[in-house]
């Protein structure tokens, strides 16, 4: 009978952790797409230094959490990758490039979608 108890626990841990790994990234993959999308209302509206202020402080945010909680669900480099592109976009509206600030907003949004879309609970998620 310990042997099911035992199982159980386990099982229900498992659950348990899931949950929170799942609820954890939906929650900071929304909140930086949010952000990106702010990001780039306030270039659209001609306010690339505020625009240019919020992407190195969302960047910045995103490397604290990436370097603490993230990390235990993802590889490093697939982290890095998207901090390393969030730097990218302050760059990019310093040096005023507004197009390439687009694509590589673009890109990004696709890149947390993917985190997203890995959590979701599909069988070919699991297999």
């Amino acid at each position: 009978m310990k042997r099911i108890y035992i199982a159980l626990a386990f099982i229900l841990f498992s659950l348990i952790a899931g949950t929170v790994e799942f609820i954890t990234i939906n929650k900071n993959a929304e909140s930086y797409m949010s952000s990106i999308s702010k990001i780039g209302n306030l270039v659209k509206e001609g306010r690339i230094e505020d625009a240019e202020k919020m992407s190195k402080k969302a960047a910045e945010d995103f490397e604290k959490i990436s370097k603490s909680i993230l990390t235990c669900y993802y590889s490093h480099d697939e982290l890095e990758e998207i901090n390393e592109q969030l730097y990218r976009l302050e760059d990019l509206l310093d040096d005023n490039r507004v197009e390439d600030f687009h694509e590589v907003s673009h890109i990004l949004k696709n890149k947390l979608l993917s985190l997203k879309e890995k959590e979701q609970i599909t069988i070919q998620n699991i297999l």
